[in-house]
């Protein structure tokens, strides 16, 4: 992905090729006559850091440059490098303020986040799956306990423009997921909202009494909605290559989405009655592989399909059973 000047403005690309689906970690040095700003931070990796030192030193700068990271929302792969640059260059870190105790890794809302998709398993009747993933997520906890963000994180005000950028929220994939929009070049650095060459994923995940409750699948079809009502010429995501077809692309998305449920819709009319049930029938060997996704890409599919009163479900012994409404 090639650099991009407007004026006094710039856009310098930060990609990183990963091996897996994702193809490409993305992070972006933007530009105006008054800042150098990082949009996004990439995973903690020597890749990752490594890139970064290089795009800067082409471009004629120096890590003390920089004057601000912008986080488009939580994910390990969009704010790796945070504590690697702030500990060397003190500048100040904005993100949504949902973003924050993730960020954070605040012990309150971990252990709540466990104690929350330990219940979803339950009532998806995950059985032995879902005990393992909790047992991961308890792993994890412990061993990532350092990897939080250790700066002070400013929570960003979405009425307030930064930098020059506007802000937009987005939630779907992450519920703290917000886009950074310079109206003058049409300019969009849009987190995961939006992928060329694969479907991004809507993520259910535990809420703060704050969040709002919507199905991260609905929210997610809301956002591109309100995508496809902007007329942006350039869409910098986080993976991949840059977008310039966003309309074209969000229709086929939403396509997508409506195929998935219709396919789910039908395997529930053939007897699949359980989330484990039709998850695993599916997705079959992605089951065991991504069964965190993959549970998240059933359940928000229910979850739609019951709003748009095709579906019903009922608890039986603790778990849901789903039948169609005729």
């Amino acid at each position: 992905m090639d650099a991009v000047s407007f004026r006094t403005k710039a856009v310098y690309p930060v990609v990183v090729p990963v091996k897996y689906g994702l193809q490409s970690v993305n992070f972006y040095l933007y530009k105006t006559e008054q800042s150098l700003v990082l949009i996004d931070a990439g995973f903690d990796i020597d890749d990752c850091w490594e890139a970064l030192l290089h795009t800067l030193s082409t471009h004629g700068y120096t890590l003390s440059d920089i004057t601000a990271i912008l986080v488009t929302h939580h994910h390990v792969d969009h704010v790796g490098l945070i504590n690697r640059i702030t500990i060397k260059h003190d500048i100040p870190v904005y993100a949504h303020p949902y973003a924050i105790p993730r960020m954070k890794r605040d012990p309150v809302f971990m252990e709540e986040r466990i104690q929350f998709f330990q219940s979803l398993y339950e009532k998806a009747g995950t059985g032995e799956a879902g005990r393992k993933q909790i047992a991961h997520l308890k792993e994890a906890l412990v061993k990532n306990k350092d990897s939080s963000i250790k700066t002070e994180i400013i929570p960003l005000d979405l009425e307030k423009p930064i930098h020059r950028l506007n802000l937009h929220y987005f939630p779907g994939h992450a519920s703290d997921q917000i886009a950074f929009h310079d109206k003058e070049t049409d300019w969009l650095f849009s987190g995961d909202l939006l992928i060329g060459h694969m479907a991004s994923n809507s993520l259910i995940e535990y809420r703060l009494p704050n969040e709002p409750l919507q199905s991260p699948l609905l929210q997610h079809i809301d956002s591109y909605q309100k995508l496809l009502k902007m007329d942006v010429k350039h869409i910098y995501p986080g993976h991949g290559k840059k977008i310039t077809n966003h309309k074209a692309l969000i229709h086929h998305r939403l396509e997508a989405i409506e195929e998935k449920g219709e396919k789910i819709f039908q395997l529930i009319q053939k007897g699949y009655k359980t989330p484990n049930d039709i998850a695993r029938k599916f997705y079959e060997k992605r089951f065991d592989t991504q069964f965190a996704l993959v549970m998240s890409s059933i359940l928000g599919q229910l979850y739609y399909l019951e709003t748009k009163g095709k579906i019903g479900k009922a608890l039986h012994r603790g778990v849901w059973y789903y039948e169609v409404i005729t």
